[in-house]
């Protein structure tokens, strides 16, 4: 069930990569390469072994955030609402798949969330399971925000936002059970 709610998640993300290569209006060079880098990851570290560590994926996505910021700020106006909301999903897509790529590559998603050797455990004590659970709070609510926000725009922009949407809240479920 889990690998088929992963696949499924995959699916959809990279369906919204391609609406956000459709949309005419609101493409940003910056957008379809955090999109790529965030398929990228979840497909590397959802092999048995990953080609490049979990750890490099987590800090790929933080940089690909903090450059989508910093070169989506420079090339909008300050009046241009949709692109900053667009600039925003992107790099807020980016940070929210660190925790999913973290967990993932921890080996934690096999349905062993509540292990008590799961983050969380080890020397310190604990369950895991609430520190898991915890850790997958970023994506659930990055998944909710982006379909209740899937009202505006045009047709792709629309597309998106629920295909990455839906998207992340299916990977993020898969990773619960």
């Amino acid at each position: 069930m889990a690998s088929a709610l992963h696949a499924l998640g995959l699916i959809a993300m990279i369906a919204g990569g391609c609406c956000l290569v459709a949309d005419r209006t609101h493409r940003r060079t910056s957008g379809v390469i955090s999109a790529v880098v965030m398929i990228a990851a979840m497909l590397d570290v959802s092999r048995e072994t990953p080609a490049i560590a979990p750890i490099f994926w987590a800090g790929a996505l933080i940089a690909c955030a903090v450059a989508v910021t910093v070169v989506s700020g420079r090339n909008s106006s300050r009046s241009d609402r949709g692109i900053r909301s667009l600039v925003a999903d992107g790099a807020l897509g980016c940070l929210s798949m660190v925790p999913m790529v973290a967990l993932m590559g921890s080996g934690i998603h096999d349905a062993t969330v509540s292990s008590a050797s799961a983050i969380g455990g080890g020397h310190h004590g604990g369950t895991g399971s609430g520190s898991a659970a915890l850790l997958l709070l970023l994506p659930a609510i990055y998944g909710a925000v982006t379909l209740v926000r899937a009202h505006r725009g045009g047709w792709t922009a629309r597309a998106q936002h629920i295909t990455m949407g839906s998207g992340t809240l299916l990977m993020t479920a898969a990773m619960l059970l």
